[in-house]
C-alpha cells in the first residue's frame, strides 16, 4: 500500500471512534482526510496561516463513498494524491485502507483552495508548491490511482 500512493499516513482505530451501532462514526473519517491533508502540507513544506504569511489552502469541497464499516481495533491507511491543480485551487483524492479487513474501506475527494485570509479573496497557488508536488508525485502513475 506505502508504495502505490505519494502521500501516506497512517492512523489507529480508537474505541471512541465507534458509535452506538458499534463501528466507526462517519464523522471520523473526515477527520482522518483532514490529517491526511496536513499531512500533505508538511511534506510539501505548505505552511497555513502564520503572520508571516497570510495565505493557506482552506476547505471548499469534500465527499467520501463508504465500501465498508470499521470497527475498533485496526489500523487505517490514508493513501492520498493530488490529480489537479488549477489556478486557485487543487484537488486532493483519498482511499482509506483497513489492515483488518485488507481492502479499501472509503474513498474520498476534497477541494482546496488558496485564500489571502487578510482580503478573504483566493489567490494563485505558488509556482514553488507546483515543482513540489509534481517532485514527490513524479514517477506514480495518477491515471491508475483514480480508477
Amino acid at each position: 500500500m506505502k508504495e502505490s500512493y505519494p502521500f501516506v499516513y497512517h492512523q489507529k482505530v480508537n474505541w471512541g471512534d465507534m458509535d452506538a451501532l458499534a463501528h466507526v462514526n462517519n464523522t471520523v473519517y473526515f477527520k482522518w482526510f483532514e490529517d491526511a491533508r496536513l499531512h500533505i502540507f508538511k511534506n510539501l513544506d505548505i505552511a497555513s496561516v502564520t503572520t508571516s504569511s497570510p495565505t493557506g489552502p482552506i476547505l471548499a469541497y469534500i465527499d467520501c463513498q463508504f465500501a465498508k464499516a470499521l470497527t475498533y481495533p485496526d489500523q487505517i491507511i490514508v493513501g492520498s494524491w493530488i490529480p489537479k491543480i488549477g489556478n486557485t485551487s487543487m484537488e486532493i483524492s483519498h482511499v482509506t485502507y483497513s489492515e483488518v479487513k485488507r481492502s479499501i474501506v472509503a474513498k474520498s475527494k476534497s477541494i482546496v483552495v488558496m485564500v489571502d485570509y487578510q482580503i478573504g479573496q483566493k489567490v494563485a497557488i505558488p509556482e514553488e508548491w507546483r515543482k513540489r508536488i509534481d517532485q514527490i508525485q513524479e514517477g506514480f502513475s495518477l491515471d491508475s490511482l483514480s480508477t
